[in-house]
């Protein structure tokens, strides 16, 4: 992927590990919600910088852990991850 680019599953689970719900919807929609904040959005295969950017002001994840995962809790292989 190119630089500033993360995968889908990547940033899910790096939601999932700082403690945010994330739940896919009818129509590829997933509805991401903390104890502060909620929203319906769909999330394309790859997240460019903006998309992570938003993800990351609006759920309170630091944005280095979408870009480095495993600062994030996430193990290095995310297949690891059951």
């Amino acid at each position: 992927m190119g630089e500033g680019v993360v995968g889908k599953q990547v940033a899910i689970l790096v939601l999932r590990a700082s403690g945010i719900d994330v739940a896919p919807t009818d129509g590829g929609m997933h509805e991401i919600a903390s104890n502060d904040y909620s929203e319906t959005i769909r999330l394309p295969e790859c997240l460019d910088r903006k998309l992570v950017h938003h993800l990351s002001r609006k759920f309170k994840v630091p944005i280095h852990h979408f870009f480095n995962p495993q600062m994030g809790g996430v193990p290095p292989n995310p297949a690891d991850q059951n």
